[in-house]
């Protein structure tokens, strides 16, 4: 298990709402990350701390039994079939709904 050193969070989530930020919320990055992502996960699986056969339930508790058989190479070759749209990106929501909400 992964030690958290820092958690902290700066700016407003809703600037006009003064919405401060917080590590409680979920951002959608949308395509910024993918390529770190993808290349982070190839590192884990050299390193052979994970396979990209692994599936999100073996990370993930609370995810529905179909959504825990998605494997980490689904995700990264865009093939879970996971829908393009998540919500209003103005919308202030915890991890638990935007995990629920994808």
């Amino acid at each position: 298990m992964e030690t958290i050193i820092y958690d902290k969070s700066f700016g407003y989530a809703d600037r006009d709402l003064k919405v401060p930020y917080s590590p409680e919320i979920a951002n959608d990055i949308a395509s910024i990350s993918k390529q770190f992502s993808a290349a982070a996960i190839l590192k884990l699986q050299e390193d052979g701390r994970l396979n990209i056969q692994d599936t999100l339930g073996k990370f993930l508790d609370n995810l529905s039994e179909q959504k825990r058989k998605i494997t980490l190479h689904q995700l990264l070759t865009h093939t879970a079939g996971l829908p393009l749209y998540s919500g209003k990106d103005a919308k202030v929501v915890s991890k638990d709904d935007f995990n629920r909400m994808v």
